[in-house]
C-alpha cells in the first residue's frame, strides 16, 4: 500500500507573507494608476542616486535593465502582453480596453521594479557581506573566549536573535514587490544586513555549552 503523502502545512509568518504579497499585487496592478505607479518608482530611484551617487545609480540602472530584458522582453513574456492591447475590430472594444491597457502597464512596471530593486539589493549585498561577516565572527570569538564561564550564554537571547534574522528575510521578500517604497526602498537593504548581522553575532556568542 503507497504511503500517504503528509499535507503541507504552513507556518503563521509564511501565510502572512503570501496575504501581504497577494495584497501587494492586486494593489499595484488592479488600482493603482500607471502614472502615479512610475512617479514613486522615479522617486524610488532619484532617492537611491541622492544616497549612492551618480555612477552606482547608473550601474544599478543598467544591471536592472538587462534583467527586465532577459526576464521579461527577450522570453516574450512583454510582446505577448502587448498584443493584449492592440486595437482590434471587436465590438464593444472601447469598454475594456482601457482598464486591461492599466493593467498591462502595471504589470510591466511591477516587472520592472522587481528587477530594480534585486539590483540595488545586489549592490548592497556586495557591502553588507563583509559587515554580517564580520559581526558573525566577533559573535563566535566571544562565544570562544566565555565558553567556560557559567551563565553566560542565554538560550532565551538566542532564540529571540535567531527569530530576529528570520523575521529579516520576511521583509526582503516584501521589498521586491511592495508598492511605493521611496526612501524605504533605499534605506531598507542596509538595515536589513545590519540587523542580520547583529542577529548572527548575538545568536552565536549566546550559544550554549554542549559539553
Amino acid at each position: 500500500m503507497a504511503e500517504k503523502i503528509p499535507k503541507k502545512e504552513y507556518t503563521f509568518l509564511q501565510k502572512f507573507i503570501l496575504m501581504i504579497s497577494a495584497a501587494s499585487i492586486a494593489y499595484l496592478v488592479f488600482i493603482m494608476q500607471p502614472q502615479e505607479y512610475r512617479e514613486t518608482l522615479q522617486s524610488e530611484i532619484n532617492s537611491f542616486r541622492t544616497v549612492a551617487g551618480s555612477l552606482e545609480s547608473k550601474t544599478v540602472l543598467s544591471r536592472a535593465y538587462n534583467m527586465y530584458k532577459w526576464a521579461f522582453i527577450q522570453t516574450n513574456i512583454i510582446p505577448e502582453m502587448e498584443k493584449i492591447v492592440t486595437p482590434t475590430s471587436y465590438v464593444g472594444q472601447n469598454y475594456w480596453q482601457e482598464p486591461v491597457i492599466r493593467i498591462v502597464e502595471n504589470i510591466k512596471l511591477l516587472f520592472y521594479q522587481s528587477c530594480y530593486r534585486i539590483s540595488v539589493f545586489i549592490s548592497w549585498f556586495i557591502l553588507g557581506v563583509p559587515v554580517m561577516f564580520a559581526l558573525g565572527a566577533d559573535g563566535f570569538y566571544k562565544r570562544k573566549m566565555k565558553q567556560y564561564e557559567f551563565g553566560v550564554a542565554s538560550a532565551n537571547l538566542f532564540r529571540i536573535w535567531v527569530r530576529t534574522g528570520f523575521f529579516t528575510f520576511f521583509i526582503i521578500d516584501i521589498y521586491f514587490i511592495f508598492p511605493a517604497a521611496g526612501i524605504f526602498g533605499v534605506i531598507l537593504p542596509p538595515a536589513m544586513f545590519l540587523i542580520l548581522g547583529f542577529a548572527i553575532r548575538y545568536a552565536l556568542s549566546n550559544v550554549s555549552k554542549v559539553f
